[in-house]
């Protein structure tokens, strides 16, 4: 305003208002008269600009959408990624010196039910001491309550006490089109409240995400190129109608135009059982499975293991059958079965279809409830004792941002990404960059083999050696294992 004024006062002073005044006025021919194409040019039309299909859109979700602020205490239940959590225990700091790694942050979330509950992702109110909700053109932020969170899904619920709310309606993620449009709103930057942009559906299916220093183990996102940025999380991704396609969940910071959002149909499945009943249920098998994508295979979910004692041994699944369908749908890969059984109804009995010896036999199995998933879970199968691990030679973001600052070369083993704090990991002195070679003397060389130890491992309270490579010097840690524990 400054540069502006100054301007001002200079062309009202001389020379250089005419110039601006010559700008103002219209260009005539010879003789005085103005040409056609002069006169063309003069003519304002005031009506109203052409219709934009993102418009209706744009209307019908802004008073929906809400931003979200989360107080944490710099003390504890911070979530930080590994270089962080590194550079806190080299450099703690004390109070005064410097920021904390979690200050107030925000975040974007969206009303689903005219009872005044809110979806959101995990990551946005993770570890939070204080929520509070900020309604679309409201100066007056309200504390919510976060009726439950699912850190498998990266969502949660909260519900603030207010009437008068028009949640917005789920789409069917199932029928959207690689091509189709897609509309981001949401808050980036915790002050930008209400940006809306545009983009296409780029693709579907995308997985083997890392999320926020973690890796929802349910992933099957969409991919876009609406442009979305940091505290856009949870806002709604839409369609040409303003129905809800997705949850915008996370951004690839190296590229332009890549983001992810959780498809509409599992937000809306895991928003109905957390504000029904607090948490997720999910069915369980008790079988390790791969892809079964080798040559010669049918495509499907390989078992590599069976556990005793669970519905998958009691319905006499065996290792080395493939498993090609479960409750009537077909089954092409790990994922596809893990969201199944996951999705299937605890204790009713379900088709489970196999290709064992070259013919096809199908098995009824009654899933069990999953036991809780712990926060952070890793691809690897999640945190256990504390410790959430991905392998050692791994091109995961997380590996190769350790692997650089310690220069450490990839080897074999897990590497662990992320200790939980108080857990037996963190108490027996494990740190991120730590490579596990061994559990109980037998090697983890490898994603599926991590799953199959510490699930043959199931709830024991028995301590647990491992033999890990910690600043280049391989030792033995003992992890004592408390009864009644979160464990893997």
């Amino acid at each position: 305003m400054n540069a502006l004024r100054h301007i001002a006062t200079r062309n009202a002073s001389g020379t250089a208002a005419l110039a601006v005044a010559c700008l103002l006025c219209l260009p005539v021919a010879p003789g005085g008269r103005a040409t056609a194409q002069d006169r063309a040019l003069s003519r304002l039309d005031a009506g109203p600009p052409p219709d934009s299909p993102f418009t209706a859109a744009a209307e019908r979700a802004r008073p929906s959408v809400v931003n979200i602020r989360v107080e944490r205490d710099p003390g504890g239940g911070l979530d930080l990624d590994p270089m962080q959590e590194m550079y806190r225990e080299f450099f703690p700091g004390g109070p005064g010196e410097g920021t904390p790694f979690a200050p107030p942050g925000s975040g974007t979330g969206f009303v689903v039910s005219e009872a005044g509950h809110i979806l959101t992702n995990n990551h946005v109110v993770d570890g939070a001491d204080v929520v509070t909700v900020r309604l679309s053109g409201e100066q007056q932020a309200v504390v919510a309550e976060v009726v439950g969170t699912d850190p498998a899904s990266d969502l949660a619920v909260l519900k603030i006490d207010r009437g008068g709310l028009t949640p917005l309606v789920f789409g069917d993620s199932d029928r959207v089109r690689v091509g189709d449009w897609a509309i981001a709103v949401g808050n980036p930057f915790g002050n930008l409240e209400g940006s809306l942009t545009v983009g296409v559906v780029s693709a579907k299916g995308r997985r083997d995400l890392a999320i926020h220093g973690g890796a929802p183990r349910y992933q099957d996102f969409l991919q876009t190129d609406a442009a979305i940025n940091f505290g856009n999380s949870g806002g709604p991704l839409l369609d040409l109608a303003g129905r809800v396609i997705g949850v915008n969940t996370a951004i690839n910071s190296a590229g332009q135009g890549i983001g992810f959002a959780i498809p509409s149909n599992y937000a809306r499945r895991v928003f109905e059982q957390i504000a029904v009943h607090g948490r997720v249920i999910r069915g369980y098998l008790g079988a390790v499975t791969s892809d079964a994508d080798g040559e010669g295979q049918v495509r499907g979910a390989l078992v590599e293991t069976v556990l005793p004692g669970t519905p998958a041994a009691d319905a006499g699944l065996l290792p080395g059958d493939v498993v090609v369908g479960f409750g009537g749908r077909p089954v092409t890969g790990d994922r596809d079965l893990q969201f199944l059984v996951g999705d299937a109804a605890v204790g009713r009995a379900a088709a489970c279809r196999v290709r064992r010896d070259g013919r096809e036999i199908e098995l009824p199995v009654v899933p069990s409830e999953e036991r809780t998933a712990v926060p952070g879970a890793g691809a690897a199968g999640g945190a256990w004792l504390g410790i959430v691990a991905l392998p050692a030679d791994g091109d995961d973001p997380r590996v190769i941002r350790l692997r650089d600052a310690l220069g450490a070369a990839a080897g074999s083993g897990m590497m662990i990404v992320a200790i939980e704090p108080g857990s037996a990991a963190a108490e027996a002195g494990l740190h991120p960059g730590d490579v596990v070679l061994e559990v109980d003397g037998r090697p983890a060389d490898g994603a599926a083999a991590w799953r199959r130890l510490q699930q043959e491992a199931g709830g024991g309270e028995g301590p647990v050696m491992l033999k890990i490579v910690s600043g280049g010097v391989a030792g033995f840690r003992l992890l004592e294992r408390r009864s009644g524990g979160r464990e893997g």
